[in-house]
C-alpha cells in the first residue's frame, strides 16, 4: 500500500473507531438511564457524533484534490458516507428518547446495544 493510499485506510479506521466509541456510549447510556441526565448524554454523544463527521469531511476533502486514488472515488466516499451514518443513527437513539421523554429503559434494548457495539467492532 502506497503511503498516499495509507490516508484512506486510516481514515476508515478512525471512522469506524469513532462509531465504536458512540456505540460504547450508548450501551453505558442505556445501562445506567436516568432521564434527569439525557441533555449531558446528548451533549456528548453529539461530541463524539461531530468528531466523526470531521473525519468524514477529511476523506471528502481528500478525494477533492485526489489525482489518482486507490480505489474509485465515488466508491470511497459512498464507504466514508456509510460509516459516518452509523454514528448519525447512535446519536439518533438519544435523541428520540430526549424528545419522546423515555423514562425507562428495556433490558433488551441494553442487550441490543451491546450488539450494536459488536457490530462496530466488526466493522
Amino acid at each position: 500500500m502506497a503511503k498516499s493510499d495509507r490516508f484512506y485506510f486510516d481514515n476508515f479506521m478512525a471512522a469506524a473507531e469513532y462509531c465504536g466509541q458512540a456505540a460504547a456510549y450508548l450501551q453505558e447510556c442505556l445501562t445506567n438511564y436516568d432521564y434527569a441526565n439525557i441533555r449531558q448524554m446528548l451533549e456528548k454523544m453529539h461530541t463524539l457524533e461531530h468528531t466523526a463527521d470531521g473525519v468524514k469531511h477529511e476523506m471528502t476533502a481528500a478525494l477533492a484534490r485526489a489525482f489518482v486514488t486507490p480505489m474509485d472515488r465515488e466508491d470511497m466516499a459512498q464507504i466514508s458516507a456509510n460509516i459516518d451514518e452509523v454514528a448519525d443513527f447512535i446519536e439518533e437513539v438519544l435523541q428520540r428518547m430526549y424528545v419522546n421523554r423515555i423514562t425507562t429503559v428495556m433490558p433488551e434494548a441494553v442487550a441490543f446495544a451491546g450488539m450494536i457495539v459488536e457490530c462496530c467492532r466488526m466493522m
